[in-house]
């Protein structure tokens, strides 16, 4: 008698094409495949003997903010020689993005061979897409020294939240979005924010949070015994440009001058979080943070992290900047940095956007550009292009030329054309899935635009 064949291991390819055809993506499919709850991750963790029990983690919610926080700590603790993971969500073209291990996206290996040994047990828990990558994080980061792991959405009901006790809460911002899940008010969505916060564990706070979302988060920390720390240092410079930033913060009395590889004001609201992370982690002993490693972290952060798609240069003649702003609070954050960095700039935005979004909170960019490439990116989420060029007119004013392009590899080409024409700037924005199909048509290299590296 001879033995069952052993079943043929999935390649990378065959692992993702699974995850994606067997399990509900929010991200693609929005409200229909959302599973809140922690039963389900827990039981596959449980199978996997419970790799979420093996690491120190950093916790990290908040409407905005939270990706660029997560990566400028990352490139700080990398600097200061401990081995970090980082999880963060979504992804812009490769599934690998969101798992990181001082800085490099794991092996496809890691991938398909975890999928080969647990899509039964995945099937069996009936586990989500991002259930199952937040899983796969903590498999993957058990070996590391710190793992920053970032909420997917809200933060009471979401699979990061598995974490017992991590070495502390971060959140970075409380806006208006997922209003359907989180809350109608900014309080409601504090309270769903706020719920990562542990008994005994400190909770460092942003600067982008409004006070009634403040009182509420001080409230659950209270009734967690959890000390909260406000990122509210000294700001004695700050001259923001195009690409780059100098900040100098006043931190214990000494002032830190730091030179950032990005332009945009969020991120200098940004540092003084993740300073004020650094600053509870080292008082925990997990660091000893050094000033030399901490400018070098800031300066070089994106080319340790990998980070891309917010306020990022992507070419030069013509200006092509991506930015996935796709909430209230995002859009006025870009609104801010078009007045300041782009002043007197003809714009052209290739723009498309979800189709559970409002295209009310859009106005301040939509009135802040000559034309609009209108697009429908290629994922079932996405608002269809008809609806989205008819609601774009009900904001635009005469002035402002709306074009109907499709697909977002088209809008670029046409708003590329025109940028060159009339010496513009090309603003991809929108969505995640907008920015990650553009950021995938220009990694493919692209000859009539001046790249830069991202």
């Amino acid at each position: 008698m001879f033995p069952e064949p052993k079943a043929r291991e999935m390649n990378y390819q065959e692992a993702v094409q699974w995850l994606y055809a067997r399990l509900p993506v929010y991200q693609r499919d929005g409200a229909q495949a959302y599973k809140p709850g922690l039963q389900r991750i827990r039981n596959l963790l449980r199978v996997m003997n419970n790799p979420h029990l093996e690491v120190p983690v950093v916790h990290i919610a908040g409407t905005n903010g939270k990706g660029s926080v997560a990566h400028m700590l990352s490139a700080l603790l990398i600097k200061h020689g401990l081995k970090v993971g980082l999880y963060t969500s979504p992804h812009l073209i490769d599934l690998r993005e969101r798992f990181k291990m001082n800085g490099v996206p794991v092996s496809e290996t890691l991938i398909s061979d975890f999928v080969d040994k647990y899509r039964e047990a995945i099937e069996e828990v009936d586990a989500s897409f991002f259930e199952v990558c937040v899983a796969m994080a903590f498999h993957f980061f058990r070996q590391c020294d710190v793992a920053i792991m970032e909420v997917g959405m809200g933060g009471r009901l979401d699979a990061t939240n598995v974490i017992p006790k991590p070495l502390v809460s971060v959140i970075t911002s409380i806006g208006f979005d997922h209003e359907r899940f989180l809350g109608r008010t900014l309080t409601a969505i504090a309270r769903e924010k706020a719920g990562i916060i542990k008994h005994g564990v400190p909770v460092v706070v942003g600067q982008d949070i409004p006070g009634d979302a403040m009182s509420e988060i001080k409230r659950i920390a209270r009734l967690n015994n959890a000390s909260v720390y406000e990122a509210d240092y000294n700001i004695v410079d700050v001259d923001i440009r195009l690409s780059d930033a100098n900040v100098s913060v006043e931190v214990k009395g000494e002032k830190l001058d730091l030179w950032l590889p990005v332009g945009g004001r969020q991120y200098v609201n940004n540092v003084q979080t993740v300073l004020k992370v650094a600053e509870v982690l080292d008082a925990k002993g997990l660091v000893k943070m050094k000033i030399d490693k901490t400018y070098e972290a800031f300066a070089m952060f994106k080319d340790l992290t990998g980070w891309a798609g917010r306020w990022d240069i992507w070419a030069l003649k013509p200006l092509v900047i991506a930015d996935i702003a796709h909430n209230e609070q995002a859009v006025k954050m870009l609104a801010h940095n078009i007045d300041n960095l782009l002043t007197n700039k003809k714009i052209f935005a290739v723009f498309g956007i979800s189709g559970d979004k409002k295209i009310s909170h859009f106005e301040p960019l939509v009135r802040r550009v000559k034309g609009i490439y209108a697009v429908e990116a290629n994922v079932p989420r996405a608002k269809k292009l008809m609806e989205l060029v008819e609601e774009i007119k009900q904001l635009t004013s005469d002035t402002t030329e709306v074009f109907v392009a499709g697909s977002v590899a088209e809008g670029i080409k046409q708003a590329i054309i025109r940028a060159k024409r009339e010496n513009a700037v090309v603003l991809i924005t929108g969505s995640v899935f907008v920015v990650g199909e553009a950021y995938e048509w220009f990694i493919r290299g692209v000859s009539h635009v001046e790249q830069t590296a991202t």
